[in-house]
């Protein structure tokens, strides 16, 4: 249920800023993404220091652990 809300609010936020650029959209959107950001942090920082598998925490985050 938590990953569908956060969804949906991804989605709202995103839509916000798409229909006007000077609006408080933009500052949404960018707030959303901060979130996301802190938590893909704290995910990792935790499983650094419990010792988690670099490939459990690739599994966690998703495709973007590649990236970097």
């Amino acid at each position: 249920a938590e990953e569908v809300i956060r969804a949906s609010l991804d989605r709202s936020a995103r839509k916000l800023y798409l229909s006007n650029p000077l609006d408080v959209g933009v500052v949404l959107y960018y707030l959303r993404l901060k979130e996301k950001e802190t938590a893909k942090l704290r995910l990792v920082a935790r499983g650094k220091f419990y010792n988690v598998p670099r490939e459990a925490l690739e599994k966690e985050l998703g495709k973007e652990v590649g990236r970097a």
